[in-house]
């Protein structure tokens, strides 16, 4: 992927309007579509970079297209997106953006879901399944409530200077 076709990074626009999450399209592609987001490409091209990291095919106990920390830290590698694990404390102290695991309800499972904040919306977190919060949401009727997603463990903090 050319450098310069992603010039604009999410943390470089403040003004978001109406952000819309970027849909997955399978039961266990959420960390494609989390990359997408945070990496600001296609679903296309998040796709095509797990397919270059073999998470295509179906391994050890794991779904097609499941993905871990250490595969979305490489997929952003890859995009050249810094990033660093921080442990989640409340979402309050989240700054910037970032990959989250959530609570799907499953012991063994997990759900990822990207989050940013802007000055329009403060914190938006924006679910692959279609779902999403906006922290200004004035009329109430376009956003989840936080309560809807619950982080576990660590997150993917994105930055300039991981």
């Amino acid at each position: 992927m050319d450098q310069q076709e992603r010039t604009q990074q999410p943390w470089d626009d403040p003004g978001l309007l109406a952000p819309l999450p970027i849909l997955q399209q399978t039961s266990s592609d959420c960390g494609v579509a989390c990359l997408a987001m945070a990496a600001n490409v296609t679903y296309a091209s998040a796709l095509y970079i797990f397919d270059e990291l073999g998470l295509e095919q179906k391994r050890k106990g794991r779904a097609v297209y499941s993905s871990n920390f250490r595969n979305l830290r490489d997929a952003l590698r890859i995009l050249h997106c810094p990033s660093r694990l921080r442990r989640f404390t409340s979402w309050s102290a989240v700054q910037g953006p970032g990959i989250f695991k959530v609570d799907n309800g499953s012991r063994y499972n997990w759900h990822w879901v990207y989050a940013t904040r802007d000055s329009v919306h403060g914190l938006v977190i924006l679910d692959p399944m279609g779902a999403r919060y906006l922290e200004n949401d004035y009329d109430g009727l376009d956003s989840h409530p936080l309560s809807y997603w619950t982080p576990k463990g660590s997150w993917i903090c994105l930055s300039k200077n991981p």
